[in-house]
């Protein structure tokens, strides 16, 4: 037994990296909304895998940027379409006090309406992982129906902008 030839080398090499690509390629395709997983203000599992082939309009809000958030949150649950597109707006309370806790999940809780879903429960996890700082102003990620990041648009000022988006992507 020798050793295998220069051509047999690059021949497992290829394969390996043929299945190796497919599979991430695989994985990516199945569970490419997965790193959203977190808790809505009633206490429900919320995850981008239950919107896979909507657009989605994430929203993070921190508690000196509610009142902007919304009007934000009011404009893009208009737009919002069953099965076509969702608003997800990701709620920091990090800084409410343990003590009125409840009451702010009451009443964002009863802020949710269809197409409108208020995700509270790992917000600083998520706000964290798209680099996001809620309390300093309102950011929208738009998601595609791939489970893409098509844009990042600030505040009020963004909200045209990413309205066009979202009309372009559940249009076309």
């Amino acid at each position: 037994m020798g050793r295998p030839s220069l051509a047999t080398l690059c021949a497992v090499l290829f394969v390996t990296f043929a299945a190796l690509s497919y599979s991430l390629t695989a994985a990516r395709a199945q569970g490419e909304h997965a790193w959203l997983h977190a808790y809505d203000a009633h206490g429900h599992s919320v995850s981008l895998g239950q919107y896979r082939g909507q657009v989605v309009a994430l929203t993070f809000v921190g508690r000196k940027t509610r009142d902007v958030a919304t009007d934000i949150n009011d404009e893009l649950a208009e737009r919002a379409q069953p099965g076509r597109m969702t608003v997800l707006s990701v709620v920091d309370l990090e800084d409410v006090p343990s003590f009125g806790r409840h009451t702010a999940l009451d009443k964002i809780a009863e802020s949710d309406r269809p197409g409108l879903t208020h995700v509270v429960d790992g917000a600083g996890r998520l706000s964290q992982s798209f680099r996001v700082d809620p309390k300093q102003r309102v950011t929208i990620l738009v998601i595609d129906k791939e489970g893409v990041v098509r844009g990042r648009f600030e505040g009020e000022a963004g909200l045209p902008a990413a309205l066009r988006l979202i009309e372009e992507l559940t249009n076309g």
